[in-house]
Order: structure tokens, then C-alpha cells, then sequence
């Protein structure tokens, strides 16, 4: 079952298949396969880089860049309880840094 179908039941099934989608690419991107070890591993390679570059690997269009951020903004709120604060909140400005340019 799809983590965003039973965290994110608002969302409509467009977007769940954008969502859907995209998250195969970054699956296939990082060689993870679920989405709790897709997370920590961003998380790992972004905190190194401080730049959420890698997560737009394979990116032509500005609408997948904003999905991918949406993505992964979802992620991190699903799995709070296992992300420490500080971290939350260096992926919440690189988010907000991303959105901005």
C-alpha cells in the first residue's frame, strides 16, 4: 500500500500518480526501495552536500523539481518521529531554498 494514500488521503489521484511516479525515479536514483530508507538516505547525502541537488537527478521540467520537493517534504513529515529536530528543520530550509530559486 502507498504511504501517501494513507498518510495523505486529500490528495487526488492525479497527484498521487505524479507523486507515484516521480518517487519510482528517486527509488531507482538513490537503488532504494522503500521510502523510509529512501528518506534517510537524502537526508544523508543532503546534510554532506547541504544542497538538495541530488534529489534532482534526472529532472527536465520544472514541475518534477516540485514534485520531488513535495515528495520529500511529505517523507520527512511522515517519519518525524524518527528524524531529529535539527535535522527536520536543516531539510525544512533546504526545502524553502529550493522553492526559492
Amino acid at each position: 500500500m502507498n504511504l501517501f494514500n494513507i498518510f495523505r488521503p486529500e490528495l487526488t489521484d492525479y497527484t498521487l500518480r505524479q507523486y507515484n511516479k516521480e518517487l519510482r525515479i528517486m527509488r531507482e536514483n538513490f537503488g532504494e526501495t522503500d521510502e523510509h530508507d529512501l528518506l534517510f538516505n537524502i537526508i544523508d547525502v543532503s546534510k554532506d552536500e547541504l544542497k538538495l541537488n541530488y534529489l534532482f537527478t534526472g529532472t527536465e521540467k520544472k514541475y518534477q523539481k516540485n514534485v520531488r520537493l513535495a515528495i520529500f517534504r511529505n517523507l520527512l513529515d511522515i517519519f518525524k518521529n524518527e528524524v531529529d529536530d535539527k535535522t527536520y528543520e536543516l531539510m525544512d530550509l533546504l526545502i524553502l531554498e529550493e522553492r526559492f530559486k
